[in-house]
């Protein structure tokens, strides 16, 4: 019997920690916690509170625990290194609305949840696989099978118990799934566009399009990248007027906040920030902040071999 936790991004059933007597799993683990006088799970305290089952059953629009990464589940961060779990919790603490998303589909974490499968079916077709379980793809992309299969439950019967998906049938109902709902974005900072345009491509005419490419550094104005020729940020509202933008890729770290603020001057109220500046904005205004420099420091940090003797 399935046995989800209450942030549903893990099957204590399915877990190893769990078959090894490691964890009680979420429930058990938690009131164990509480009994001791030990902090429990924040995402499981918080729907205690509640009266919720899950996350699932949760009605706020951003999720009031963003930001606790590091401190959200003290049962995952005693027995796993937090490297292999702290992104999947980030990712579920992360805003559950979003002005591409529409009414009636599925929860966004589980449309963000998408590309990760149809990479791993892209792979599966490349080796000449037809089939796939539930099981075979939740290891692909780190998760567990339970979610995989509520995942796609949002669909329809995109497979068949007992024997699984068909690859290439599922990855067309995966395309056609992210492409129900195209999300209009503008892309400000044309370097690092140039920098990632080949790999980009491979993005295209999924649910999102990048109608115009935007910079504020007059070198870069008029210049052809791919197939969008830069404009200047000032020109931004003539883009807005023409046509509803979404969301916008922030990108040029020289003149951040100046640039958010024109984004935010035009009503563009979701913001995919790539630099390291700190952006002070409108609560309204959704801001998901990828630090790549801070990612790989994180990462060299872990990787680095410890140092021995005397510094």
């Amino acid at each position: 019997m399935e046995e989800l936790s209450v942030c549903r991004v893990y099957d204590c059933a399915e877990c190893k920690y769990r078959r090894d007597a490691v964890c009680l799993g979420c429930f058990q683990g938690n009131v164990f916690l509480a009994k001791l006088g030990r902090e429990p799970c924040k995402v499981f305290a918080c729907a205690r509170s509640q009266g919720l089952g899950s996350c699932l059953d949760c009605t706020q629009s951003v999720c009031l625990l963003r930001g606790s990464t590091d401190t959200v589940c003290p049962l995952r961060a005693g027995i796993e290194n937090k490297r292999h779990w702290a992104w999947r919790i980030a990712d579920h603490l992360e805003s559950k609305g979003a002005p591409c998303q529409k009414e009636g589909t599925a929860p966004l974490k589980t449309i963000m949840r998408l590309r990760w499968y149809l990479t791993a079916l892209g792979e599966l077709k490349a080796k000449g696989e037809n089939v796939v379980s539930s099981r075979e793809l939740a290891e692909r992309v780190g998760m567990n099978s339970a979610m995989v299969r509520r995942d796609l439950s949002f669909f329809g019967e995109l497979g068949t118990p007992g024997l699984g998906y068909r690859v290439d049938y599922l990855e067309d109902q995966i395309r056609g799934i992210l492409c129900r709902n195209t999300c209009a974005i503008v892309w400000v900072g044309a370097q690092s566009l140039a920098g990632i345009v080949s790999m980009f491509d491979a993005a295209l005419g999924l649910n999102f399009k990048v109608v115009a490419a935007l910079d504020s550094r007059p070198e870069w104005v008029g210049r052809q990248v791919g197939e969008w020729t830069i404009r200047a940020l000032s020109e931004l509202p003539d883009v807005t007027s023409g046509q509803t933008i979404d969301g916008a890729i922030l990108a040029l770290p020289e003149d951040a906040m100046h640039a958010a603020d024109v984004l935010v001057e035009a009503g563009i109220k979701a913001i995919l920030n790539l630099t390291p500046i700190t952006l002070k904005l409108p609560p309204d205004v959704t801001v998901h902040h990828i630090d790549l420099i801070g990612e790989m420091m994180a990462l060299a940090s872990e990787a680095a071999p410890p140092k021995t003797g005397d510094a």
